[in-house]
Order: C-alpha cells, then structure tokens, then sequence
C-alpha cells in the first residue's frame, strides 16, 4: 500500500478508541436486532453448535453466520461473561476501526498523507459508523469487508495490479458473504459494471485473478453454506431469500418503507461532520469525472445510491457501505483548493444548521429518557428544566453540536475551509463522546429491562428462578434474564406459575387483568412485588412492566 506508516495507524486507531470505546460498556442491550444477534451468538456458547442459529427455538436465518462466529469468539476471548453486551460489541468496534484504516489506505492511493487522514478521520467521526460501531450488529463489519473490495478494484483500475489486489477484492467478497449474504457481491458488482460501461474495457479486471480469486472466496464460503443446508434441509437459503431479500426488494418490510430520496435527506446527520463538505466535494467531483480516482469514486457511489433509493425498503445504515467514497471525494475537493461555494451565504448556514438538528434530536432523546410515571410538565422549558435536573450530563452533547456547526459556519463565511474542517471534526468527535458516554447511559426510561432485571435479581439473587413474560417479548429481556426465559400470552404465565411455584412473572400493564383473571381461575395466588416504568422505544409506546411473583413465595 501507498506509504503506510505505523504511526498513521496508531493515530486512528486511538481516535477510533476514544469515539467508540465511550460508552460501549455502559449503554444497555438495544432492542430489537443487536439484542437478537446477541442471544443467537450467546445460544451457540451454550449449545456448542456453531452451525445453526437461533433465537430460543426459532431459526433465525435472516442473515449468515459470520457476525455470529465473530461474537461468540470475543465473548471467550474476553472473560466469558454471556450476559456482557460489550463483548458482543467489540467485533463491530473493530470492523469500525478496519474500515477506517482500510479507508486510510485507500485514500492514499489519490492524496497525500495528511489528505488521506483526514479522508479517514471524516469516516471516524461520522454519526452512522459511530452508531454502529456501539451495536453487537454485522453493518461496521460490513464496511470493511466492502471498502477492502473496493480497494482491490480501485488497484486494478489504476493498473497496481498485484499480490494485495486480487487478495483484498476476494477475502472482502467471502467475508463480506458471510457477514450479509448478497449485499458485498452486489456493491462490487455495480461498481465493476459502472467502470466497464464508462471504460468499455474488461482488461484491466484482469489483475483480479477472477479464477484463482472466486476459488479462495468459495473455500470460504462454502463450508458453512453447506452444513447449515443439510443441518437446516434447505430452509436458510430458502428463508434468507424469500423470507427476507425479496420482500425488500417488493415493499417496505417490517414498516421500513420510504420513498426515493429518504437517504439524501438524512445524510446531513448521519454522515455529520463529513457531510458538511459533501454539497462542494460532489458538485467538484462531477467537473473532474473523468479523472480515473473520481471515475472510480463514482462508479462505486452512484449506482448503490440510487439502488438503494429504488428498493422500497430504507433504514438509515443501509448506506453506509458509500461512506468511505464520500470522505474521499471530500478530501478531493478540499485537496484542490476546495473551490466552488465557500463563503457563499447558503452555504455557511447550511453549516450552522445540523448542528441544532443533531441537538433537537438528543434534547428530544433525553426528555423521553429520563422521564417517569405521571402528567407531563406544562411546557418545553419546563420538561428541559426537569431534565437538566434529573441527568445533567445527558444534554451536553447538544450544545457541543450547536456551537460546532455555528463556529464551522463562521470560518466557511471568512473562507477558511481547513480551519472549518478542524472544527468540524474536533466538534463531531467530541459530541460522539459525550453521546454514547454521558446521554445514551443516562436515559434509564428508554432500557426498562436492566431496571427489570435489577427488581428480579432483588428477588432472586442467585438467579435460579424462571423468568416467564406477558405482553412485553423484547429480545434484550431474553437476552439479560436468559435463554429458557418463556415469552407467552397472559393465560400461559399463570399456568407457568401454577407449574413452576418459584417462577418470576414479567406482565405488561395492559395485560394485568387478563393475567389476574387467568390466575384466579387456575387458583395460583399473586402479588405485584415491583412496578418498572420505561418507553418500549421499538414500538414508540409507554409501558408498565409488573414483576410478580406467587403471594405464597418470597
């Protein structure tokens, strides 16, 4: 690779650390996927089977393993606690850290050292891969797996053919495949159809070795694929395709509908500070586009952005995989003197006004997370000034936010873009730490179950007892109060505790009377030892959680 120093390493992965480590211990499981990954990761560990995978006793075949393998190996590595959710996170936290290095190095191909940092930086500091590197999921390992492909590509397309290109472009395909199945092979196949259309050459894919390439990706896909289908008899592929995929593909699945366009417009937060160059960066990339690291740039981009905006199905990571491409094109532009809009009026308040979204959005997180039973407060000013009395610390990311955009905004209208990028990383980083560190922890209302499981372990300090649930089936209740942990129908939890006299009951509020009815008809005696308060953020509604054990057992 291009010039590669260890002590550019060091540098990013000690700013990687410090974005990502913060909070990664203290926020709670996160309903519903990372607490879903988490289980099914937990449940191999105590089956032994690292073929199948489940959640209890529902296959869960939506995705391959690799994501799986990962967390179990680094829940053993690290202690073997199976009920410590930031072991389940630290595969994602170095997936995270990869990208950014492999993007380091990638950007080093086109700019100079302190270009390519910066380039890496931009990445680092985004709010979307700082969020992902927080989730026990398969996204911040996906990037690598994605940017290592595109690596190997762009080597090729500038004729660096060797030993490294056709390496990263095949280890990333097989490892990509089995983090996320298709959706690897499906960027690189965009990206090598979009270069041959606007080269109208297949020669310098060459350097690729798509023979010996494609047998190193299938020895490492293969294994698993066949064991889980003879294990499964065809239903993970069967499932992975119909169950999942093509209802993507068709619709807006599970409520994740939106219309073209979703992605562009939330890009101004996910991708902040980075995206505050983006507007010059594109509008300077599309009068370069025939320079081969801009073609490549948006040959990559281009066609997965507007896939991705005619599938029905959005959420705001499945963009992720252009992230590394846009901080390159960003560095680009600044690279050349960052011409074009600077100091343009529409521009700099374009500047000044994510950063009091990003704070509206952590003023508003911090109002629903510290609140508690009872009436509202009578205005705004007085829910904040609650707020700030309960958690302190869980709104000081907002003013960081505000204060980063309106001094970036200053410098963009005096024309100092280098000093506005600074500040904009320097901002970005900082309100990422106070986020995930001070608000996220700080917002109890928002994780009911830890709170759940502190009035069960009260009860039963050994944690001997079975736990049966009513009406609130979160996969992180599962995931903290264990796998035989019964989610039934309010009927079902009083025969479980006609059944299991030391059983503890989880019942939601709104199924209280049903379960007391279904109690009084079975004769089992009851008692509401603990009532937890918290907002079912999955379902965007208030719940009331009853922790109840039998009247006639402590």
């Amino acid at each position: 690779m291009h010039d590669v120093s260890p002590r550019d390493v060091m540098i990013l992965i000690l700013l990687c650390l410090a974005l990502y480590g913060a909070g990664l211990a203290d926020i709670p499981p996160l309903d519903r996927d990372e607490a879903r990954f988490a289980q099914a990761s937990k449940q191999m560990l105590e089956t032994g089977n690292f073929v199948d995978i489940r959640f209890q006793d529902v296959p869960r075949y939506k995705k391959p393993v690799g994501a799986y393998w990962a967390q179990a190996a680094a829940v053993e590595l690290l202690g073997g606690d199976r009920t410590a959710i930031w072991a389940y996170r630290v595969p994602s936290l170095i997936g995270a850290i990869t990208a950014v290095l492999l993007t380091f190095m990638l950007a080093r191909m086109f700019v100079s050292r302190r270009l390519a940092l910066l380039a890496a930086a931009l990445l680092a500091t985004s709010v979307l891969l700082a969020a992902e590197a927080h989730m026990a999921k398969t996204d911040a390992m996906l990037l690598a797996t994605v940017t290592a492909v595109q690596i190997g590509i762009a080597r090729a397309w500038l004729g660096r053919g060797g030993g490294a290109t056709w390496l990263c472009f095949w280890i990333g395909i097989g490892a990509g495949v089995l983090l996320k199945g298709p959706i690897t092979p499906m960027i690189t196949v965009l990206t090598l159809a979009a270069l041959a259309c606007t080269s109208r050459s297949l020669v310098w894919m060459a350097a690729l070795a798509p023979v010996r390439g494609l047998a190193l990706a299938l020895l490492i896909v293969l294994p698993w694929f066949v064991a889980i289908h003879e294990q499964s008899e065809g239903a993970f592929l069967t499932t992975a395709f119909q169950g999942d995929l093509l209802p993507k593909l068709l619709g807006g699945m599970e409520s994740h509908g939106a219309p073209p366009g979703y992605y562009l417009v939330l890009l101004a937060v996910t991708f902040w500070p980075g995206s505050l160059l983006l507007w010059p960066a594109l509008v300077n990339a599309w009068k370069y586009r025939r320079e081969p690291p801009v073609t490549f740039l948006l040959c990559w981009i281009l066609p997965v952005w507007l896939c991705l905006e005619l599938v029905p199905t959005k959420l705001p990571h499945y963009v992720l995989p252009v992230f590394p491409g846009l901080a390159v094109l960003s560095v680009l532009w600044i690279g050349r003197g960052a011409q074009g809009v600077i100091g343009h009026r529409t521009y700099c308040w374009f500047w000044m006004a994510v950063g009091p979204v990003l704070a509206g959005v952590v003023l508003y997180a911090a109002v629903a997370g510290t609140a508690g039973p009872g009436p509202a407060a009578a205005s705004i000013p007085a829910q904040l000034g609650a707020v700030i009395d309960r958690a302190p610390l869980a709104v000081l990311a907002a003013p960081v936010a505000v204060l980063t955009g309106l001094a970036g905004g200053i410098m963009v209208m005096r024309r100092r873009v280098a000093d506005a990028t600074l500040c904009g990383l320097a901002g970005g980083g900082l309100f990422l730490i106070l986020l995930f560190q001070f608000t996220v922890p700080s917002l109890p209302h928002l994780f009911p179950v830890p709170r759940v499981m502190a009035e069960i372990k009260a009860l039963d300090p050994a944690r001997n007892r079975p736990v049966v649930a009513a009406g609130f089936h979160e996969p992180s209740l599962v995931f903290l109060a264990g796998t035989g942990t019964d989610l039934t129908a309010p009927e079902g939890a009083a025969r479980a505790m006609a059944v299991m006299p030391d059983a503890i009951a989880v019942i939601e509020r709104r199924h209280a009377a049903s379960f007391a009815e279904a109690a009084a008809r079975l004769e089992v005696p009851v008692l509401v030892r603990a009532t937890v308060h918290g907002l079912n953020y999955s379902k965007g509604r208030e719940v009331a959680l009853d922790i109840v054990t039998r009247a006639d057992r402590p």
